[in-house]
């Protein structure tokens, strides 16, 4: 299949702003001492780096910056392959994941996570 991708670059300042433009988004990331899978914002914020998904866009950051990544239509260039992601089974992550990759030329653009189903609660890991 072939699709078009946008690529945003964004300062690492910009990442509460583009997580909250994410509709219920699930949240994985890490620190230097713990990490945690979750859908919604915490409390306690977000750790140094991580991922964040909706169903439109997928928010990637660390400690040199944000990069959003969103699906834009439609470029024959653009190849797009889904697969699904292996999930260990525990109350309140997602049932199924799939992981969207976008090559250009044999090269990877970018890679995009959307959930397709969710268990119930919302545990912390």
């Amino acid at each position: 299949m072939s699709a078009a991708v946008e690529v945003r670059l964004e300062a690492v300042e910009q990442l509460r702003l583009e997580i909250s433009r994410l509709e219920s988004p699930w949240i994985a990331d890490e620190g230097p001492t713990d990490c945690g899978f979750r859908q919604g914002l915490v409390e306690d914020g977000l750790r140094l780096r991580g991922i964040a998904f909706d169903d439109a866009t997928t928010v990637v950051w660390d400690e040199e910056g944000v990069q959003c990544i969103s699906e834009k239509g439609h470029d024959v260039d653009t190849i797009m392959l889904k697969s699904e992601v292996l999930v260990r089974q525990r109350t309140g992550w997602p049932l199924r994941l799939l992981r969207i990759d976008y090559l250009r030329e044999g090269a990877l653009i970018a890679s995009r996570y959307q959930c397709l189903g969710s268990g119930k609660g919302g545990e912390r890991a």
